[in-house]
């Protein structure tokens, strides 16, 4: 990626880490992971496998997974992190320990390697989801959550959802400052960076819900989903500006990082714009829904969606970041549906909808 700091790839061979006898010890009965592992042939795979056991007249699931809260990791090139979790049993400080320090003790290369494998699992769910959502499958979460079926769970009230799901990259940006790489922290491209994607979220956590209006609320399964994207998405994003992504002094001038600056600001500000044309359709009260006319809306019936998009493309094309360019990919398959789905909706209930409005992008779709 130009600019960034490229790490070199972890050695084939990493000696195993001292044996932890404070963690739980993999069940000699339990088939061999990485038996399995090679078994399939590929070399970078997430292995959910289950072992039974009868202990104490108890069946035990022993569970191993690749996700940041699984109970064991094992990542391309990586050595086997060696424990398992018993569901059957109670959690036990030593077992949140064990998961901690399995986080905490990863080199750089296997940090790196960890936060490319979230990039590939987060681009191949966001397009399976594109899939469905055009398909015409509605997200519970909004005018949509309504009619939404009980499958979806109990409706989250809209305050509590806007904050409780951005608030995770605040946590991510906070945490990865203070554990950063105090040199990179002193350039002037990954303190810009940084400080956009904290105003955004600022925002969009203690700002946006409070300006709310009539708001209907999500149901609790895509408030989850959304909960566990920021998370994983503040985290990736942060971290690779606070420890991985070194710019040149002068990257602050370059055409690439000025353009990517002023993309993304052009659609932060298309953004609040069109979120405060939403919002003052309704007067105090108000709950109904009405055509939204003025600025973006004049072309595009998700002109808060497309402001999004833009701003976020922006922030990829200034950071020169996989993780960045995975967030703009999300974001762009996330909401652009959500943008379609808007428009055939109000298409279905205005009579006097303008028919040349296009749905996410002016003159084209």
């Amino acid at each position: 990626f130009g600019t960034t700091r490229v790490l070199p790839r972890p050695k084939a061979h990493i000696a195993s880490p001292p044996v932890d006898h404070t963690r739980p010890t993999k069940d000699p009965a339990s088939h061999s992971f990485a038996s399995l592992k090679k078994s399939t042939g590929a070399r970078t795979r997430v292995l959910t496998y289950f072992t039974q056991t009868w202990k104490s007249r108890r069946l035990c699931i022993r569970v191993r997974t690749d996700t940041v809260l699984s109970l064991a990791l094992v990542l391309p090139g990586n050595r086997e992190i060696k424990s398992a979790f018993s569901f059957g049993t109670r959690p036990t400080m030593d077992h949140i320990n064990g998961i901690y320090g399995r986080l905490t003790d990863m080199t750089d290369s296997e940090e790196v390697t960890f936060i490319n494998s979230i990039i590939f699992v987060l681009v191949c769910n966001f397009s399976l989801s594109a899939i469905v959502l055009l398909l015409g499958i509605e997200a519970p979460y909004g005018r949509y959550a309504v009619n939404a079926s009980n499958y979806w769970g109990f409706t989250v009230p809209t305050l509590v959802y806007w904050i409780v799901q951005e608030l995770p990259n605040i946590f991510a940006l906070i945490i990865c400052v203070y554990f950063g790489d105090k040199n990179l922290l002193q350039n002037p491209a990954n303190q810009i960076l940084l400080f956009l994607f904290g105003a955004h979220y600022f925002n969009r956590t203690f700002i946006f819900p409070f300006r709310i209006r009539g708001g209907k609320g999500s149901a609790l399964v895509p408030f989850l989903m959304a909960t566990a994207f920021t998370s994983f998405n503040g985290y990736i994003n942060c971290r690779m500006l606070t420890k991985y992504l070194e710019y040149p002094e002068d990257y602050v001038t370059s055409p690439t990082f000025i353009f990517g600056v002023v993309v993304m600001l052009l659609g932060a500000y298309i953004n609040d714009q069109s979120d405060g044309i939403l919002r003052n359709l309704r007067k105090p009260g108000e709950t109904g829904y009405k055509i939204p006319r003025g600025g973006m809306f004049e072309y595009v019936s998700g002109a808060n969606f497309f402001g999004e998009i833009v701003e976020w493309t922006g922030f990829a094309i200034a950071s020169m970041s996989p993780a960045a360019a995975c967030f703009a990919f999300c974001t762009a398959t996330n909401i652009g549906p959500r943008a379609v789905q808007h428009h055939r909706w109000y298409l279905k209930k205005f009579d006097d909808y303008p028919k040349t409005r296009r749905a996410l992008i002016p003159f084209v779709f």
